[in-house]
């Protein structure tokens, strides 16, 4: 079956300053019982105003398909294309290849995990070609309902979503608690504190968590005593098989 190539990612794009970019419009996902490539369920998003469209299913084989077209424009059978592709400004090359017409690749379950929690996905065609927008406002439920029974995604840990949410809660908890130790008279824990890094690497964010949101009403104030006169500590967590665990802590400017 096709594969995608997919390096890590990275923080800067290369292609800061190419032309041609698209806009990608009101974020537009829904599921089709077929298409005219694929008979069976697919997840389809517009990009460029309308005119370009990406499309996921489930392989016969359990692989996820992505499928990508533009109006006007067609790929030649089992012709190659290295593109690259972004989610919020991180990611990688991506091989596509022609198929009825239309760009095909198997971007792997980490890339389809990204979607899943991006905003935005960008496509950039090999050669200085055409800059694709997809907005990913709402590709979620699509994507999960057209892909569970592929076989690499199932393959994911599904308890991410759980770790997250453990991770929250217990962060929550101990600002909480020092406040309160504080004498402080309430906490105020918005969801900024919580930033999530997307890598194509791994199918969980990175989570970096910025005290510089935190507030103690009546007591330490901001940053819940983690913060100095200007910088404010920062703690990263990443996805480990059961639960996120704290990588590293340093200072940084906060809000």
């Amino acid at each position: 079956m096709f594969r995608s190539i997919l390096t890590l990612l990275l923080l800067v794009s290369p292609h800061l300053g190419v032309a041609q970019s698209s806009d990608a419009g009101p974020a537009s996902w829904s599921v089709l019982s077929e298409t005219s490539i694929w008979p069976v369920p697919t997840a389809r998003g517009f990009g460029a105003g309308g005119i370009a469209t990406l499309d996921l299913t489930c392989g016969g084989d359990g692989q996820p398909l992505m499928t990508y077209g533009y109006t006007g424009e067609r790929i030649a059978p089992f012709e190659s294309r290295n593109d690259w592709a972004e989610i919020d400004g991180r990611g990688g090359q991506i091989t596509f290849f022609g198929q009825t017409g239309q760009a095909m690749s198997n971007p792997g379950s980490a890339f389809i995990h990204a979607m899943r929690r991006g905003r935005e996905l960008v496509l950039y065609q090999a050669g200085g070609g055409r800059v694709i927008k997809f907005g990913l406002e709402g590709a979620r439920i699509p994507i999960d309902q057209v892909l569970a029974d592929c076989l690499e995604i199932a393959t994911v840990p599904p308890a991410g979503d759980d770790m997250l949410a453990a991770l929250k809660k217990r962060v929550r908890a101990e600002i909480e608690e020092v406040c309160r130790n504080s004498g402080a008279t309430g906490y105020f824990v918005p969801d900024e504190v919580f930033q999530e890094v997307l890598r194509m690497s791994n199918p969980w964010p990175d989570v970096i968590v910025d005290y510089s949101f935190l507030r103690c009403e009546g007591g330490l104030g901001r940053g819940a005593g983690n913060c100095g006169a200007a910088k404010c500590l920062h703690q990263r967590y990443l996805p480990g098989e059961t639960e996120y665990v704290l990588s590293d802590e340093y200072l940084d400017w906060g809000e």
